[in-house]
């Protein structure tokens, strides 16, 4: 094997490396996408039921202010 071949060799495994390396890190943040659309889901239904909450004891308050 050459220098040539060698520098090739070396090339190609670095890259390959670089490859793997990225790869994990894209597995990785398709994870935290995940758990992100997951979590924003759960507040967002959250939110709603506070909201409705809400406005129950408003609209439970203007009854009982039109019944005064």
């Amino acid at each position: 094997m050459n220098v040539t071949d060698r520098s090739i060799e070396q090339q190609l495994e670095t890259l390959q490396k670089e490859i793997q390396e990225r790869a994990l890190r894209l597995c990785d943040l398709e994870v935290i996408i995940h758990d992100y659309h997951r979590e924003r889901q759960q507040l967002l239904e959250e939110i709603i039921e506070l909201k409705q909450q809400f406005w129950e004891l408003v609209g439970g308050r203007h009854d009982v202010e039109r019944e005064t």
